[in-house]
């Protein structure tokens, strides 16, 4: 027996050292990442100063530093190994010694310099290659729309981004939009539930009279799917703030709790299937259930059946309804005006979330994203858009704007922290004690008014008759206006619709921004950026977030931060760890890069380096992309099947050829789907 317990106690030493050892290089290489991202930080300094830097460095080691800067690769954060750069620099690989004439000189310096750059991005391109699976496009897309047909028998990319916005509102029309019937079983729900809170719990005082429930979430934001769970939660009564400076709130967090346990066991005397009440001592209490869709016919607890078709269709929509959460009743509210002001704002964010959900990073449980957090980015992207208005900023609009008047925001204080200025409507938070939130937004109080907002905003005849159809069951469910109904926007107000504010475009300019443009370590993402994007810095002094520039903190946040539009010390991405946020990420450059490939094909691999023999396979070779997206010629639905295709194994060999996708895209080819 000793000498079995021997073994046992070296393997559990020898598994502690290992891990240890584990724990040790993660830290090295994220130290490492950090003195590679500072370095090339001081690079980049330098190249974009050369003019005067000028004055203290030559022209030839400036040149040397701007190549060296293109090895820094910001997906894989990491430089690009490149041993050759020290020794050829700026000085040349071959140089006649026998002539010293300057010009001479000169020249061969342009030579070598050429070659380095050329060197230099082959490198880049095979580190980009060998850690992400694929190369990165990097091209504008104003730069893409600019170009022409590369290839015979393409189509420009102008035909390809028409088509994908096409695509982009029927998919969202037959199947990510939810229609009447969705609207119609939820309010359903909600009266079922708030029927047992006023004839089972109000006359037993289990809650104070007044109380009522409320939806709030994906299936009353206007950005939900036909699947999305119901979320409600009790609203009880407001009451005069209290010595504690609470209000709005009229039981403890005992009383609260007890009566959610009351109400569980009515719902489960009502045979409400799952009743769920782990969350009861959350920060808002929550009960989980399921709502029977044929309680009269069920007779088993199947959570799904077959359906006609034979499909497993669920007989269950799932539920939760928690205690008192006004600022989530608010939040939905203020989503839900963002979302009717445009039909396109809602299929993008249909469209966004699917890709999300396909790749598998859409899921805060496997820390990753939630559906609420890519709408927020959605809405930041659209704000943020340079030159032209696509939404106006509802937390700032000036509340006594009105229809037909210029867009208006209210000025804020210079040197705030750009909600300075922003109109005041303060209420007491409901958990956190001594916490004043300010819930102003402009919110239209009749048709005219939102007609007036819809307007601003309008999107011209791009937008087809299709993505008014989809818009319509849910906006005359809710007493909104038929966007087909919406007058021309003038021009002051906002651009024509053009080319560069189409569906696909902007989808295509999301993933760019995300994937290249927006800069994780120094920015937060918030609807709170009109004069400029709020620093990470300043939510540390503020709120007491994580900055992240302490990177000797093993516990140090990723660099995906994103402020909730009114409890704005929360961060709606705090689960997210380091290496989900470098997946997700890289999945916005893959995006964006299938996008660009599928509207401009690459040529056909070049040599695998300058310095390469000829019989040196290039490594574009290996670069499935061209063999999905830039080989084959496909259609807009295509594009959108490849674009959220689910994430594939590691393949066994890299040139394995996919089917070749049907060439819709043809120049002679009119199809209307």
């Amino acid at each position: 027996d000793k000498q079995s317990v021997k073994p046992k106690t070296k393997k559990k030493q020898l598994e502690k050292k290992l891990t240890q050892l584990f724990r040790e290089r993660s830290n090295i290489e994220r130290r490492w990442r950090d003195v590679q991202s500072s370095y090339s930080s001081i690079l980049k300094a330098i190249t974009q100063n050369a003019n005067n830097v000028g004055h203290f460095l030559r022209r030839d080691q400036i040149l040397k530093i701007r190549a060296e800067y293109e090895l820094w690769c910001p997906f894989c954060e990491s430089m690009a190994p490149f041993s050759s750069l020290s020794s050829s620099g700026g000085s040349p690989t071959k140089q006649d010694h026998n002539s010293n004439h300057p010009n001479q000189q000169q020249n061969n310096n342009r030579v070598d310099m050429k070659s380095l750059s050329e060197s230099t991005l082959f490198a880049k391109r095979k580190l980009q290659f060998q850690t992400l699976g694929f190369l990165p496009a990097i091209l504008t897309t104003s730069s893409l729309l600019s170009q022409s047909s590369t290839k015979r028998g393409h189509a420009s990319p102008q035909a390809v981004l028409q088509a994908l916005s096409s695509a982009m509102q029927t998919v969202h029309a037959r199947e990510l939009r939810p229609m009447r019937d969705f609207y119609i079983l939820r309010e359903s729900v909600r009266k079922w539930v708030e029927e047992i809170v006023l004839t089972k719990c109000i006359p037993l005082k289990v809650f104070p009279v007044g109380t009522t429930v409320e939806v709030f979430g994906s299936s009353a934001n206007g950005f939900g799917s036909p699947n999305s769970d119901l979320d409600m939660c009790l609203q009880l009564p407001h009451v005069p703030p209290n010595a504690n400076g609470s209000a709005g709130i009229s039981m403890s967090k005992e009383d609260g709790r007890a009566a959610m346990s009351r109400l569980a066991t009515e719902l489960q005397n009502a045979k409400m299937a799952n009743v769920d009440t782990n969350r009861l001592t959350a920060r808002i209490p929550v009960i989980m259930f399921n709502f029977p869709l044929n309680r009269a016919n069920d007779t088993d607890n199947d959570e799904h059946k077959p359906d006609s078709d034979g499909s497993s269709k669920p007989n269950f929509l799932q539920c939760d309804i928690s205690l008192q959460n006004p600022l989530a009743v608010i939040n939905t509210k203020l989503l839900r005006t963002y979302a009717h002001l445009s039909p396109k704002i809602q299929v993008l964010a249909s469209i966004i979330k699917k890709w999300a959900k396909a790749r598998k990073i859409n899921d805060p449980s496997h820390h990753t994203l939630s559906s609420y957090g890519y709408t927020l980015m959605l809405l930041h992207f659209l704000l943020q858009h340079k030159d032209v208005i696509l939404v106006p900023n509802l937390q700032y609009l000036n509340p006594n704007w009105k229809p037909g008047m210029e867009y208006q925001e209210v000025a804020t204080k210079s040197g705030s922290n750009g909600r300075g200025g922003r109109p005041q409507m303060n209420m007491h938070h409901p958990t956190e004690p001594n916490v004043i939130t300010n819930v102003y937004f402009y919110y239209p109080k009749d048709e005219a008014t939102m007609r007036g907002l819809q307007q601003m905003v309008k999107s011209s005849t791009t937008v087809a008759s299709t993505t008014a159809a989809a818009a319509g069951h849910a906006n005359n469910h809710n007493n909104r206006i038929h966007p087909s109904s919406f007058p021309t926007p003038p021009a002051k107000q906002i651009h024509e619709e053009s080319m560069e504010r189409s569906l696909s475009v902007l989808l295509a300019s999301f993933f760019r921004y995300y994937a290249m443009e927006f800069d994780y370590k120094k920015h937060v993402i918030s609807l709170h950026c009109r004069e400029g994007h709020v620093e990470k810095e300043q939510k540390a002094e503020l709120d007491g977030w994580k900055c992240g520039s302490n990177q000797s903190n093993q516990n140090a946040p990723p660099g995906l931060s994103i402020e909730d539009p009114f409890e704005t010390f929360y961060d709606v991405a705090h689960v997210i760890k380091t290496n989900s946020f470098h997946m997700i990420r890289k999945e916005f450059s893959l995006a964006y890069t299938k996008i660009v490939h599928a509207c401009s094909p690459p040529p056909s691999p070049p040599n695998a380096s300058p310095a390469a023999s000829n019989s040196e396979k290039s490594i574009d070779e290996d670069n499935p992309l061209y063999y999905n997206t830039a080989k084959g010629v496909v259609d807009g639905f295509d594009l959108i099947q490849l674009i959220c295709e689910p994430p594939a194994a590691p393949p066994v060999s890299p040139l394995v050829k996919r089917k070749p996708r049907s060439n819709s895209f043809a120049v002679n080819k009119d199809e209307d789907q």
